[in-house]
């Protein structure tokens, strides 16, 4: 496998990461998206149990799962450029994967990007604005707003401190537009998209 670049983008629940991912992937083809949550998504369509678990919002259930579709989709990809979008999750999952790209790759060339919105913003786009997804229930959102602060939260953390990575903070509350400017003048400036 030659060299990939990566790209982790972090936020909490409805902050914006299919927004900016989806216009990435749209004006850069040389992205492919990895995201576990859609492919989960995908599964439960045929597996109640994991659909139940989905429901929930707790996606930390499935992690064992979720690592080995990751692996499957970064072992089978070679010449494109791979953003994150809701993987890793949890501190285990980042340190498997920084693992994975370290055997896969000579040199692991990583770009970060958080977006950070309140969480009350998050509940006022997915609680009161009802996009119709079960998980989107406020009970379920508060969850996963909690496990997003006491787990996820921290690898935010642990990237900016352990890996050789320029992370770039964004307000997610300002418009798509501008986050989408900012995003790309990054990932442009780290040479993980092309100039224009």
């Amino acid at each position: 496998m030659s060299n990939n670049r990566h790209i982790i983008i972090f936020g909490p629940p409805g902050s914006g990461k299919d927004t900016q991912v989806g216009l990435l992937l749209e004006a850069n083809p040389e992205l492919i998206e990895l995201s576990t949550g859609k492919m989960l998504r995908v599964l439960a369509k045929s597996d109640s149990e994991l659909a139940k678990t989905l429901d929930t919002g707790n996606l930390h259930k499935t992690a064992d799962l979720a690592n080995k579709l990751a692996e499957d989709k970064i072992r089978n990809t070679s010449n494109k450029s791979i953003i994150y979008n809701g993987y890793p999750r949890t501190i285990e999952q980042f340190s498997l994967l920084l693992k994975l790209l370290g055997d896969l790759e000579s040199r692991v060339d990583l770009a970060i990007i958080l977006l950070e919105v309140s969480d009350s913003e998050v509940i006022n786009r997915l609680v009161d604005q009802n996009r119709g997804r079960s998980d989107d229930k406020r009970e379920v959102v508060e969850y996963r707003l909690k496990l997003y602060h006491e787990v996820t939260r921290d690898v935010v953390n642990k990237a900016q401190t352990e890996v050789d990575a320029d992370i770039l903070i964004i307000n997610g509350e300002r418009s798509i537009t501008d986050i989408y400017q900012d995003i790309t003048l990054y990932l442009r400036e780290q040479g993980h998209i092309d100039g224009a």
